[in-house]
């Protein structure tokens, strides 16, 4: 028999337990809680906020690894205010009901209470206004920007902004994909942009016009990491979506810009880099770069300017945040010492009704280069004819939705008088041109795997003769690419299938209180 002393016990621990647990996790509307791991830096526990204003309209969620430990005096965690389908995040307010933050994500002391409110409310349209301020180009060729800013109106509906969230595309790089071309749009609210800006562009020439685009999208989209965004490493968000949020990293801005610059007629397109100039691990980078015009120029000290195919470009920033430094628009040519425009890769982007392309993607290498081609797309069609030069490599690699069989054909084919093979295990065709003329491929894909599917694609090449100011150059056509394989390792806190946070710490609470009420009863039974 248990004696009355052992139950006590047990009741104890089980109670001592269960507030342990429940001070180690906020509920869903951040009325209780503390930090991920249940402690602060000072070993204190929160048990105040944030909270929400209508817990069915929107959650709290931790932002995966934003517990910021380097100060251990002054530790931080950053929250994440998420929009329930049909409804849509507004601000913060702080304990007096004053605005705060139009930015979903908040960075409060992990080891103090904390009383600011996320507010939502229903679906809809939201009607934004972006304020932005005109470059003003002086006789002197010089820019300033005047104190009194631009006003653009445009409306997005919350229910696109989720569904477009929810969507499968592109939102990261890979080997076959570098730069987010898939994302670049001029219809919706592009469309509307693109319509309010041209007045301010009128008689100007493609780097004042360039600038003009850039300076608006410097206003409209305010620098913040896709962790505090999206909780995701990286995420490539689409012009819509960054509008809607206001809120965007660097290669966000970038889509925006050349989405815009595209569809107002200016030559532009991607600069990429790997890492800084230090080798710095996770410091990649993307923005954008413009054609400068034969009487255009960039002038300065450490300029970032290349050329391609004797094209000039100068580089273009769009990762800033101009309400931290007031009325702050860097233009173009400056890059930040961190950055080298030789360690750079360009992707140029050719828009023509309505289509964008990728058409080159190279290393800026010395900064004078000739440009390859290289040409994107979502479905298994034909690509267009690429040019190309005597002495130019070229490699190509199909894709399809499904493992493929393929049978090769055509007279680009060494064996049918062209300089193409195909290697059948690495399912790529290569080869560099030796004479001018016109090659074709056929390459037909039957699948490997469910019913049987057929798929022809034809390759044409375009050869013409090399010459001293018309030389060769490497051409690699990827084609496809919209498979997107994605790593991921056990954190914290996790997504569950409704959006909200989950950990699975509190089922080893659980098991531990069992273990030790079980033992208490074992003792109780010896005694």
């Amino acid at each position: 028999m248990i004696k009355p002393q052992t139950v006590l016990v047990a009741v104890i621990a089980v109670a001592v337990i269960a507030v342990l647990a429940y001070g180690m996790f906020d509920s869903e509307d951040g009325n209780t809680g503390s930090d991920p791991d249940g402690t602060t830096g000072n070993g204190g526990s929160i048990s105040v906020g944030p909270f929400v204003d209508n817990i069915d309209m929107g959650s709290l969620i931790p932002v995966t690894e934003s517990y910021d430990i380097t100060d251990p005096d002054n530790p931080t965690i950053t929250y994440r205010a998420v929009a329930r389908e049909g409804f849509q995040f507004l601000y913060w307010t702080d304990s007096e009901g004053n605005f705060v933050t139009d930015n979903p994500s908040m960075t409060f002391a992990a080891d103090e209470d904390r009383d600011y409110t996320a507010h939502f409310d229903s679906g809809g349209t939201r009607s934004i206004e972006i304020q932005w301020y005109m470059p003003i180009f002086n006789g002197d060729g010089s820019v300033t920007f005047g104190n009194e800013p631009e006003r653009l109106n445009v409306s997005i509906s919350s229910f696109d902004w989720y569904d477009s969230l929810e969507s499968d595309i592109q939102r990261g790089s890979e080997v076959r994909v570098p730069s987010p071309v898939a994302l670049l749009t001029d219809d919706g609210v592009i469309a509307d942009i693109v319509e309010q800006l041209r007045p301010y562009t009128e008689g100007l020439t493609n780097l004042q016009k360039s600038m003009v685009i850039l300076a608006f999208v410097q206003d409209a989209i305010d620098y913040e990491t896709d962790w505090n965004l999206y909780d995701e490493e990286e995420f490539w968000a689409t012009p819509m979506e960054s509008l809607f949020l206001g809120y965007g990293d660097c290669e966000d801005g970038a889509t925006l810009f050349v989405s815009i610059a595209s569809a107002m007629g200016v030559d532009c397109g991607f600069v990429t880099f790997d890492s800084d100039r230090y080798g710095t691990d996770g410091t990649g980078h993307m923005s954008i770069a413009v054609a400068l015009e034969e009487d255009e120029a960039v002038t300065g000290e450490n300029v970032a300017t290349f050329v391609v195919d004797g094209v000039t470009y100068a580089y273009g920033e769009t990762a800033v945040d101009p309400s931290l430094i007031e009325n702050y628009h860097p233009m173009f040519g400056i890059l930040g010492d961190s950055y080298l425009i030789t360690d750079g890769t360009w992707t140029h982007i050719v828009y023509s009704d309505g289509t964008f392309t990728a058409e080159s993607t190279l290393s800026i290498g010395n900064g004078e280069r000739s440009t390859g081609g290289i040409v994107y797309g979502d479905s298994y069609s034909d690509p267009p004819a690429v040019p190309m030069r005597v002495g130019d490599g070229f490699a190509y690699t199909p894709e399809t939705t499904l493992p493929a069989t393929y049978v090769v054909t055509g007279d680009g084919l060494v064996e049918n008088g062209g300089f193409l093979t195909w290697d059948d295990s690495m399912q790529t065709l290569s080869g560099t041109a030796t004479k001018a003329g016109t090659y074709t491929v056929i390459l037909t894909a039957t699948s490997t795997v469910g019913p049987t599917q057929t798929a022809v694609q034809t390759v044409t090449l375009i050869v013409e003769e090399a010459s001293v100011e018309n030389g060769s150059s490497d051409h690699y056509l990827i084609y496809g690419g919209d498979s997107l394989t994605v790593e991921t390792e056990d954190v914290p806190f996790t997504e569950d299938s409704n959006g909200e946070s989950e950990d699975h710490t509190v089922l080893y609470i659980v098991g531990g209180a069992l273990a030790i009420i079980l033992g208490i009863i074992i003792v109780g039974r010896v005694i």
